[in-house]
Order: C-alpha cells, then sequence, then structure tokens
C-alpha cells in the first residue's frame, strides 16, 4: 500500500499538481492504524492509502486539502475519544500534513535554435520542460532527447491536457505570424511568465495584434517582450541565456543587482 501512496504522489507532481502527504506519526490507545501509515491526498481531496478511516480520516483530508491550497504542511493531533472527533475505538493519534511541489512548467513553443539552447541548459534545472512544435523531425533532435514533453502541434487544440498552472512560457518559433498566433492564445492562461522573441518593429505589430483580442493593458504590459536580459551577444545560446536569468528573476523574486553588493551592504548594515 505504501508503495501506491508514494506512486500517486509521484504521478500527482508529474501531472502539474501540489500533492499532500499524510504521516502518523504517534498512535496510542485503540486507534485504526499505527505510527507510520501512509495516505496520499490531493488539491480535490482525492486519496491512496488509508490513515484509519471515518471521522478521523475525513477531518485530516480537510486539513490536506487546506495545506495543499495554501503550501504549507502542519502538525496534527486529535484525540478519539467521545471528547474529541467521537470515534468508537477512543485512543489518540499525531501526525504530519507534507506538502510535495511540482516542478514549475517550461513551455516553449518552437524547436529551432533558441529552443534547442534553452532546452540543453535547462537539462539538470528544476523545471519539467515541454516543447511545442509543428516539424515532427525536431522531436529525434538531440537537444530534446530529455524534455519530458515534446509536442507536434499547430494549435491551440493540439495541445490537448498541457498543464499552463505555475508555468513559464517561451514563444520563440520560426516566424512572426506563429509567434502572434501563440501570444494571442496563451497570454490569457494562468501562467507566472511570458516572453516573446523578436525585434522591436515585430513586438510592437504583436502587441497590437494582441490588445485587439481585448486583452487589458496590464495583461499586455506583464507580457516579456522583446523576451530576456540584456546581456547576450545575440547568439541562441547567449539568447537562451538571457531569457532564462529572466525568468529566474521572476521565478525567485530576484532583482537586478551585482550579487556582492547586495552581501556587502547587508554586511555594513548589521
Amino acid at each position: 500500500m505504501d508503495e501506491k501512496v508514494l506512486k500517486s504522489i509521484i504521478y500527482g507532481l508529474e501531472n502539474g499538481k501540489r500533492m499532500g502527504l499524510v504521516t502518523l506519526t504517534s498512535s496510542n490507545g485503540s486507534t485504526p492504524r499505527k505510527n507510520g501509515s501512509l495516505m496520499s491526498v490531493d488539491e480535490n481531496g482525492n486519496i491512496v492509502g488509508s490513515i484509519g478511516g471515518g471521522k478521523i480520516e475525513c477531518v485530516v483530508i480537510e486539513s490536506a486539502v487546506k495545506c495543499i491550497k495554501c503550501g504549507q504542511g502542519k502538525k496534527f493531533a486529535y484525540n478519539l475519544s467521545e471528547n474529541g472527533v467521537k470515534m468508537a475505538c477512543g485512543g489518540a493519534v499525531e501526525g504530519y500534513i507534507k506538502i510535495f511541489e511540482p516542478k514549475p512548467n517550461l513551455i516553449i513553443l518552437g524547436g529551432g535554435h533558441i529552443s534547442q539552447s534553452i532546452c540543453k541548459i535547462t537539462d539538470n534545472m528544476n523545471f519539467r520542460r515541454t516543447v511545442i512544435e509543428d516539424r515532427e523531425e525536431f522531436k529525434e533532435y538531440d537537444a530534446f532527447k530529455n524534455v519530458e514533453d515534446f509536442r507536434i502541434a499547430e494549435s491551440i487544440e493540439e495541445l490537448g491536457d498541457i498543464n499552463f498552472n505555475n508555468s513559464y512560457i517561451v514563444i520563440v518559433t520560426r516566424g512572426h505570424k506563429r509567434d502572434t498566433y501563440w501570444a494571442k492564445e496563451l497570454i490569457n492562461k494562468n501562467h507566472n511568465y511570458i516572453g516573446v522573441v523578436g525585434s522591436t518593429k515585430k513586438i510592437i505589430e504583436l502587441k497590437q495584434a494582441v490588445s485587439e483580442i481585448g486583452v487589458s493593458e496590464e495583461l499586455l504590459e506583464s507580457m516579456h517582450a522583446p523576451i530576456g536580459l540584456d546581456i547576450s551577444d545575440g547568439t541562441p545560446e547567449e539568447i537562451a541565456f538571457s531569457i532564462l536569468s529572466e525568468i529566474l528573476l521572476v521565478k525567485n523574486n530576484g532583482r537586478l543587482a551585482h550579487l556582492q553588493d547586495v552581501k556587502m551592504k547587508k554586511l555594513q548594515n548589521q
């Protein structure tokens, strides 16, 4: 059973879901389950495993769902007697709800040189990567061999069940028309970041096209276009680094400052 519980956690994380793992750490008296019992819980209250059933399990599931929503685990302790949760078995249990966060989704539209460079760089980074490209032969490229998900698609309808929650979207297709299409389709998704590669002229035209679908000015301004920080020499490899630097800046609530200045300022203020 424990193996099924752990596999359900992994499955949920791979599908972009935040998951909760409930572990009984102490049980005294006549309790339904003993120390070490495990149960997984997802954001909808679905479970695998059990910590004893009955009212105690319902109470803990409700608590776990709240923990999942706020992203923080917690300890719990319940008295199962008539003065507590009111289960016939009596006894007392303690445990912990641990929250597991899925990897952020890095969704890359396009399979060209910049996309390939981004995928090579992120092979050992904490992202779940999805590459969307309309040319099927690109799937066999060496740069994409470790990518978790490679989709052959020309339209939003072909993407199926792709998860945009907690996502960082990079639009680097091979043409202005495709970039504009994807920007219009994806700007309203539940993303943390969206950026589009392009020249100043191209980006002005793209933003105008996106604004015509009724996007708010605030949302339009949140789109990083042109994408990346002004640190590259214009080669695909350095453009990829500039894009990822900007994404990390957003992801980690960073700021554009030299670390030596930040550290020294903290030292001086101590």
